[in-house]
């Protein structure tokens, strides 16, 4: 695993309460597919491909692309506060791994 996409999954673990095993399990008990679809959403916004991105958290590609898409439908789900809540969470602590990024590359 990458030092990003190792930084972004312990971010995610420490917001969400789940073990980074939890998380790359590939269990589909909600929140866990939403926390694995916010790291790659992540992971892609930081340059990532989707294949590489998927790779990190051991799902296919067109998973992960899936679940990107789904993540705009999740006000139609119970678990939307939840899931919400994790992706509200990683945003704001992840702004300090964007942040390091940008440091590094000027």
């Amino acid at each position: 695993m990458t030092p990003l996409a190792r930084k972004l999954l312990d971010v995610a673990c420490e917001v969400s309460g789940y073990s980074a095993a939890d998380v790359l399990s590939g269990c589909r008990k909600r929140p866990l597919p939403a926390v694995r679809y916010i790291v790659g959403d992540a992971l892609m916004r930081a340059g990532y491909s989707s294949a590489m991105a998927a790779r990190e958290l051991g799902i296919d590609h067109a998973t992960l692309l899936h679940g990107r898409k789904q993540m705009n439908d999740w006000k139609r789900s119970r678990a939307y506060d939840v899931e919400q809540n994790i992706k509200d969470m990683f945003n704001e602590q992840i702004q300090d791994v964007w942040k390091s990024m940008v440091k590094r590359q000027n």
